[in-house]
């Protein structure tokens, strides 16, 4: 990203610049203290009125004010790299098999499907259409409901360490053993 030359708007904390394209973007900046009391800055760019702009800065304040700081720093992670992380946290309390299976899950069903996207921008829709529905014709239900049970384990730590205000995905529908009987004998007949 092209550095631009912001300026001051009206409005505190708000910008606008000249984008490559010539035309007038909005951004905002906004500088706050952290539990530490160590300065922290976030932005965000591309907003195509003030209007924009100013709501995505009040979520954001709104946010840090409720305790969720953790929330605002972590809004770049990755699924991929919140389950490495997850994974490396946990392994030495799994035992047997369990991490060579885990490992194996990450690999790949969640980094190939699911993996690219924010853990902020992770909702119930995205991960039932890219995630669940992918997995019913190659994997068996028993199969997907733990890939989903392991899955549910790296959200539910990621709520736990501030990182994700809430665990968005824990209801999503999972494919019944007897409806995948019946296609296959519907498909033999």
């Amino acid at each position: 990203m092209a550095r631009y030359k912001l300026n001051a708007t009206k409005k505190e904390d708000i910008y606008w610049y000249i984008d490559t394209d010539k035309k007038k973007k909005y951004a905002y900046r906004y500088k706050y203290y952290d539990h530490n009391s160590k300065r922290r800055e976030k932005s965000k760019y591309n907003f195509d009125t003030i209007l924009d702009a100013e709501k995505a800065l009040i979520t954001l304040k709104g946010t840090i004010l409720n305790g969720g700081e953790k929330i605002a720093l972590n809004d770049n992670v990755t699924v991929s790299h919140w389950v490495d992380i997850y994974y490396d946290r946990k392994k030495s309390k799994w035992k047997g098999t369990t991490p060579k299976t885990y490992r194996n899950i990450i690999d790949s069903f969640i980094k190939p499907f699911i993996g690219q996207f924010k853990l902020y921008r992770l909702t119930k829709s995205i991960y039932q259409s890219q995630f669940i529905d992918r997995l019913i014709p190659i994997a068996a239900p028993k199969s997907i409901a733990t890939y989903h049970n392991f899955f549910i384990g790296c959200i539910n730590a990621e709520v736990e360490d501030e990182i994700i205000d809430k665990n968005r995905i824990a209801k999503a529908e999972l494919p019944r053993v007897e409806k995948q009987i019946m296609m296959k004998l519907k498909e033999i007949i």
